[in-house]
């Protein structure tokens, strides 16, 4: 089997991967000139809802370069006599999209000769990929925005002004069946010039297999969760060993968490901190009303005297909604929710719904203060009657433990949402005005009201907080790591 997987990388490592000369437009710095042409493998849809590698594929296409993004590969097992699985190719907002089978589901590889196998056959198929012309269709219903998909597994979606239409782009089928490999200076991927990749970026932890596939290239494996932790009992030592092995054959190691940083750095000395980001400045929310110029108690009522008195609402009062964004999942502390909603606490979720969360969703909908939409970009939210957002994720989940900062914190700040986040215990350092820890009913409940007659007043702190936070700083973070890992 060994001898099998070397010879299949020696076969096909050593052809240049070839890509487009011009896909798309954007801005080129130093960064896009020095590493211009980028691969990026997970293990992700690209319609999902945002995530890291979302925000990261955007930022550096933004920046002038060149992307190729292998999505999430499907279960394929073969069945003698049977034609081989197709590859999905595709062309959107300039990005090189491909998805191809794979043997087994990471979950499902508990030995070394069921990796090893799975490891020849993914192989096959990225070899293929890099080596022949499957140029990906360009789906022209999609104007060059994706909003994520709105799987509700059942459950009944409201419809309200809050809603974006989904654009489910079309993919280029190529099959593979009778195709040689062809060198890439022989036959280019996109019809531009033959250059070799400059940089791969890995979010798979199973992925150890880059750099016999890559030896010339430089590596960086990003760490965005706790694979070990999340893999199956019977997994758990794979899962560790895989992490390892992976990050061992990375040249540099990127994590999201400071729990990771620290297992990471057992693995290789080059590891950093990679937070998620703001990827629009700061501004400021519309306000309702100015009505004090200190920070106000839990409830308030504003009198003046303009011939008798006149009881006024505060902005707490208009702004009433508290919004969760994301992923609606066992993750979350249901039982916090459910209070919530019975304390007749106007909510407002949005995010695809997973299977194992619908009864719970159900019961809520017979609040009339409970609100369900589906998941659309973060820019087609409307913010207006929001107070704050809130991230109750449930402490008893093993999981969760890892989390240091969420996806969506930096971007919601940069709507001015401030966040009342359960209290892990290593949450990301932030003033309270800010991030307001909770770890118990009452402690979500004051927080909300707090943030409720006081939001316009937090916004300066929200401001401060996000200096250093935004894609600028991550970006140029990213290739100044870069240059001194990969050009001394």
């Amino acid at each position: 089997m060994k001898k099998m997987i070397n010879s299949t990388i020696k076969k096909e490592s050593s052809s240049l991967l070839s890509f487009p000369e011009k896909i798309g437009t954007g801005r080129r710095g130093d960064g896009g000139e020095v590493f211009k042409n980028i691969i990026i493998f997970s293990k992700t849809k690209w319609q999902e809802p945002p995530r890291l590698r979302h925000q990261l594929t955007r930022l550096l296409k933004k920046n002038g370069h060149n992307i190729i993004f292998f999505e999430k590969n499907y279960t394929n097992f073969p069945i003698p006599g049977t034609r081989d699985r197709k590859v999905l190719a595709r062309l959107e907002e300039g990005i090189h999209f491909y998805s191809h089978p794979e043997l087994l589901h990471h979950q499902l590889r508990p030995f070394r000769l069921l990796r090893k196998l799975n490891e020849y056959y993914e192989l096959k198929y990225i070899n293929k990929i890099l080596n022949n012309n499957n140029k990906p269709q360009l789906d022209k219903t999609d104007p060059g925005e994706i909003v994520p998909s709105t799987r509700d597994h059942g459950v009944k979606i409201q419809q309200g002004k809050h809603l974006t239409s989904n654009i489910q782009p079309r993919y280029a089928r190529t099959s593979l069946r009778g195709k040689h490999p062809t060198p890439a200076r022989q036959r280019p991927m996109a019809g531009g010039s033959n250059i070799p990749p400059d940089l791969i970026i890995n979010f798979n932890y199973d992925y150890y297999f880059l750099k016999n596939l890559f030896p010339n290239a430089p590596i960086a494996t990003i760490i965005n969760d706790d694979f070990e932790v999340k893999a199956k009992f019977w997994m758990k030592r794979s899962a560790r060993d895989q992490i390892r092995q992976t990050c061992m054959n990375s040249d540099i190691v990127l994590t999201v968490s400071y729990p990771l940083l620290k297992k990471m750095k057992k693995y290789n000395k080059n590891t950093y901190l990679f937070f998620p980001w703001a990827e629009k400045l700061y501004q400021k929310p519309q306000s309702f009303s100015s009505i004090s110029t200190h920070l106000l108690p839990l409830s308030t009522t504003v009198e003046r005297g303009l011939g008798g008195e006149e009881e006024r609402k505060s902005e707490g009062d208009m702004r009433e909604v508290v919004l969760y964004y994301g992923y609606i999942n066992n993750k979350l502390d249901w039982k916090i929710i459910t209070n919530l909603a019975q304390a007749k606490i106007k909510l407002r979720f949005i995010g695809p719904v997973a299977k194992n969360v619908r009864k719970q969703i159900r019961y809520l909908l017979n609040f009339k203060n409970f609100e369900l939409l589906p998941s659309c970009d973060i820019q087609n939210i409307d913010f207006d009657d929001v107070c704050c957002s809130i991230i109750p994720y449930d402490l008893n989940f093993k999981n969760n433990h890892s989390i240091t900062v969420s996806n969506r914190i930096f971007n919601l700040l940069s709507y001015g949402i401030p966040i009342v986040n359960a209290d892990l215990k290593y949450l990301i350092d932030a003033p309270q005005n800010i991030i307001r820890k909770c770890s118990s009913l009452e402690e979500y409940m004051e927080a909300i009201n707090f943030l409720k007659n006081n939001f316009s007043l937090v916004q300066a702190d929200i401001k401060n907080f996000l200096k250093g936070h935004y894609e600028a700083n991550r970006y140029q973070f990213l290739i100044e790591i870069c240059k001194t890992t990969f050009m001394l």
